[in-house]
């Protein structure tokens, strides 16, 4: 009892440090990384800032002698501003954020931000803002149209809507240019994603046709119908040569068939990715089937949609219920409990965090966040991480919380990793993967600490769209409810991986999405979870 005491006046003490941090703000720059909202957010305030000081300004103040010349460029950044941001903020109301948590906003925001706020035009107007500040690249550029082509595509949405501002069914005022959906399908195209290119060639020909352009943010610039043409030619040639090796690996940008018809709407219904998900969703394939990979993205994107593949049996398993025994700490605080899934278990619990955990981890995040590092080997994963160890987050005691949960040893580092702080922009997500990596006989590396024996992924706030986490291979997900947390056992008790767990991220639409998660390991708790009475548990 006496721990328990310790743990609630330890939570007493840091909602008081708490109190006082959410009244500061935030100081020093992030991490450029067009998918880090932290970043977004960074880059939205500071263009708010410059649009000001652009907008407010007297030409002639601003450039000198050079005011004459630089004039008529000053003059379409803000009116590629105004009619990007200002038209939304009418539907918004200006709410904060807004901007950073519309994909289409967000990436507008960076290409202004790479063709007009780093030009040689506006740099010397715009230094007392922005001149030792880190600003997007290209690469950012590259980052969000890829970002926004994912959530295009797992989430089957049609190019015509996005851009005309719905996605996924929600309808917002921020729109496409005839220029941006070009370079979209340009990127689409480079990208070998033939499906996506197409429709995006075919969006950017019909708001050609109809004139689509009411301003210089969406003026075609020399855009003509014969261009756009030969670059649909361009991408039927790239994936009709292709097409064999494409089949051959099962890839979902491809169409089912060798394409001749320059006409999107006929040949639409030839995407292989249509053809795969009818026939593959809900079926849970062994590893060794040759579709087994095709399967566990079939069913990961049907998971993302929100649709549960569980069997009628599995889903009457299930269950809610409050918990008071595990620990003394639950005696007047009980757990709430979900079962997500029987075998193998795996549980959500609800209301184990408050609003100022949540907060002050999002806080200490804010300069750390750095994104995934480029490693051939890893999961292709799209966030920006932060990692603490217990002694960086006195406040937040989840080391702790976690032992009252599970039973396992948790605090120390021998017992489990630093605490993984996750924020996801739009698009952001994390491929299938497992928690835990299959090793041979002959591995070099081990771990000390042995492998990962349970994931405790806790949700820091709520996600406007988007977001689930998705198990294929059980056909369910989780969620993402603030303040509360997911947990299973990434391993068998034999200590093999329990690969049944392989779960993935799915793409946040809008919005942002802030997880924390901690890992705990093996060795330190090899009598807490021992070996079962067969070889095979």
């Amino acid at each position: 009892m006496q721990s328990a005491r310790t743990f609630h006046w330890i939570i007493a003490i840091g909602l008081l440090v708490l109190t006082y941090i959410s009244d500061n703000a935030q100081g020093g720059h992030p991490v450029p990384y067009a998918l880090s909202p932290v970043y977004l957010q960074y880059l939205e305030d500071l263009e708010t800032q410059v649009y000001q000081l652009l907008k407010n300004t007297d030409s002639k103040t601003l450039f000198g002698k050079d005011a004459e010349e630089k004039q008529p460029f000053l003059l379409r950044y803000l009116e590629d501003y105004e009619s990007s941001v200002n038209k939304s903020s009418i539907t918004n109301h200006h709410e904060k954020d807004f901007v950073s948590s519309n994909p289409i906003l967000a990436l507008q925001m960076i290409n202004r931000f790479v063709k007009y706020i780093k030009s040689d035009a506006l740099k010397s107007a715009t230094s007392v803002l922005v001149g030792k500040d880190i600003l997007p690249t290209e690469t950012e550029v590259e980052d969000g149209m890829e970002a926004l082509l994912r959530v295009q595509y797992i989430y089957d949405l049609d190019a015509h809507q996005i851009a005309n501002g719905m996605l996924d069914g929600t309808t917002t005022s921020a729109k496409l240019s005839v220029r941006e959906c070009f370079e979209l399908g340009k990127f689409a195209q480079d990208s070998a994603y033939f499906t996506l290119a197409l429709q995006w060639y075919d969006v950017t020909l019909q708001k050609l046709k109809a004139n689509d352009d009411s301003s210089s943010r969406t003026a075609a610039l020399g855009l003509k119908e014969h261009f756009i043409l030969n670059a649909i030619r361009a991408t039927i040639d790239e994936h009709n040569d292709d097409y064999e090796e494409n089949i051959a690996d099962g890839d979902m940008y491809s169409f089912s068939t060798r394409i001749y018809n320059t006409n999107y709407s006929d040949i639409a219904h030839l995407s292989l990715r249509k053809r795969l998900t009818k026939e593959l969703t809900g079926k849970f394939l062994p590893d060794k089937d040759p579709l087994f990979y095709q399967a566990v993205e079939a069913n990961m994107m049907a998971l993302c949609h929100g649709q549960n593949l569980q069997p009628e049996k599995e889903k009457a398993k299930l269950k809610c219920w409050l918990d008071t025994k595990r620990h003394p700490y639950w005696t007047i605080n009980p757990l709430k409990i979900e079962l997500l899934h029987e075998q193998p278990p795996i549980t959500q619990f609800y209301d184990i965090f408050n609003d100022q955990w949540s907060a002050y981890l999002q806080f200490l995040s804010y300069e750390d966040l750095e994104r995934a590092p480029d490693i051939p080997e890893a999961t292709p994963r799209t966030a920006a991480y932060a990692w603490f160890e217990d002694n960086d987050i006195p406040y937040t005691p989840i080391s702790k919380m976690v032992e009252f949960i599970t039973g396992l040893n948790v605090v120390g580092s021998d017992a489990s990793e630093a605490l993984q702080v996750a924020a996801y922009a739009f698009g952001g997500h994390v491929e299938p993967h497992f928690d835990s990596v299959p090793k041979g006989p002959e591995d070099p590396f081990e771990n000390p600490r042995g492998d990962r024996v349970t994931t405790f992924l806790v949700y820091l706030n709520e996600v406007e769209k988007g977001g689930r986490t998705a198990f294929p291979l059980l056909g369910f997900y989780v969620k993402p409810v603030k303040n509360s947390a997911v947990l299973w056992y990434t391993n068998l008790k034999n200590g093999d991986v329990d690969e049944r767990t392989i779960h993935a991220a799915c793409p946040v639409i809008a919005g942002q999405k802030w997880i924390a998660t901690k890992w705990t390991h093996i060795k330190e708790n090899i009598l807490k979870r021992p070996c079962g009475l067969t070889p095979d548990e």
